[in-house]
C-alpha cells in the first residue's frame, strides 16, 4: 500500500514543480540562427536614395579654336620646305586678260653677307624669254635686290631691277609690316587641286593657304589686276 501511495505523490511532486518553473527569458538568436523560410520583411522599409535629387548639368562644348590672326608671310612661304613651283599668272590690262605660267627656283644665298632666300623665276612669251633674279630677306621675304635678264632672239639685256612695291615680295615688307589678318576657310579650287584654304588678308593682298602644301594656293591683287594660282610645286 505504500508504494501505491508514493508514486502518485511523485506524480503530483513532479507535476507541482513544472507548474510553478518560470519560462525562459526571449533570448535573440545566435549569430548564425538562419529566419524562418516565410519570414515577411517589415513593411514600409523605404530604400535609401544617395545624395539628393539634384540633376548635374555637363559643361556646354567649348568653342571651336579659331587660327592665329598674327600669321607671317614666312608662314605661308616655306621656302625650306621647296625647290621650285609654278604658278599661273592672270592678269588684266586694258581691257584684256592674259594669262601665262611662271616658273620659279628656290635656293639659298648671301646678300652682302646675309642669309637670303634667291627666288628665280623664267618666263617665256613671244620668243622672248625673260630671267628675274630676286633675293629676298628670309625673315619678312621683302625683295631686297633683282636683276633682270632679258633675251631675245640673239640680243642679250642685264639690267638691274626695282623691287616691286606691292605683293607678297614687296620692297615695303619689313618687321614693322602688319601680319595677315585671319579671313576663315574657304574651298578654293587650282591648277594643283581644290582644297579647304584659309583665307588671309594683308597689304591689298588676298592669299588662299594649305598646311599641307609649302607655299599659298592662290593669292590676288584686291584690286584685280592679277591673280597667281597654283599649278605644281616640288
Amino acid at each position: 500500500m505504500k508504494r501505491i501511495f508514493i508514486i502518485p505523490v511523485l506524480l503530483c511532486l513532479m507535476l507541482l514543480i513544472g507548474c510553478t518553473q518560470t519560462p525562459p527569458a526571449n533570448n535573440p538568436p545566435a549569430p548564425n540562427q538562419t529566419p524562418p523560410a516565410n519570414a515577411t520583411p517589415p513593411a514600409n522599409n523605404t530604400p535609401v536614395t544617395p545624395g539628393d535629387n539634384t540633376s548635374i548639368t555637363p559643361p556646354p562644348n567649348p568653342p571651336p579654336e579659331t587660327p592665329t590672326q598674327n600669321v607671317s608671310l614666312d608662314q605661308l612661304y616655306r621656302f625650306g620646305s621647296v625647290n621650285s613651283y609654278t604658278y599661273q599668272l592672270t592678269s588684266t590690262s586694258g581691257g584684256q586678260t592674259q594669262s601665262m605660267n611662271m616658273t620659279t627656283s628656290i635656293s639659298a644665298d648671301t646678300l652682302n653677307g646675309v642669309a637670303v632666300w634667291l627666288e628665280q623665276t623664267d618666263v617665256s612669251t613671244q620668243g622672248t624669254t625673260v630671267t628675274t633674279k630676286m633675293w629676298v630677306d628670309k625673315t619678312t621675304y621683302g625683295c631686297l635686290n633683282i636683276t633682270t635678264v632679258i633675251i631675245y632672239g640673239t640680243q642679250t639685256i642685264e639690267q638691274a631691277g626695282q623691287c616691286p612695291t606691292s605683293g607678297p615680295n614687296s620692297a615695303s615688307t619689313g618687321e614693322t609690316a602688319p601680319p595677315l589678318t585671319y579671313m576663315g576657310k574657304e574651298s578654293v579650287t587650282v591648277p594643283a587641286g581644290t582644297y579647304v584654304a584659309d583665307k588671309y588678308t594683308a597689304g591689298g593682298m588676298t592669299y588662299w593657304s594649305s598646311s599641307s602644301v609649302p607655299i599659298p594656293l592662290k593669292f590676288v591683287y584686291t584690286d584685280g589686276s592679277a591673280t597667281m594660282e597654283l599649278v605644281s610645286y616640288t
